[in-house]
């Protein structure tokens, strides 16, 4: 799935879809992207979120020189 996070930072890229998947949930994933919409696995896009807030949160450490647990603490008193 490292691959799919790689392929993911294509800005032309719209969806994923693995050999394995059902017939059921390709055609679902087909009509999703025909009405404009992205696709990919539950569990992919887990592990998108997870990426880019690991990044969020470094990307303002340096210039504030807070911990994780205090960016943690802040980021819980911003509604």
């Amino acid at each position: 799935m490292d691959h799919a996070l790689e392929a993911l930072s294509c800005a032309q890229l719209k969806g994923v879809f693995y050999r394995n998947e059902s017939l059921e949930v390709i055609c679902k994933g087909i009509h999703a992207l025909l009405e404009g919409e992205l696709w990919m696995s539950r569990d992919l896009m887990a592990r998108l979120i997870l990426f880019y807030r690991k990044y969020q949160s470094n990307a303002f450490r340096p210039a504030c020189g807070l911990t994780n647990r205090e960016m943690e603490i802040i980021s819980l008193l911003n509604p």
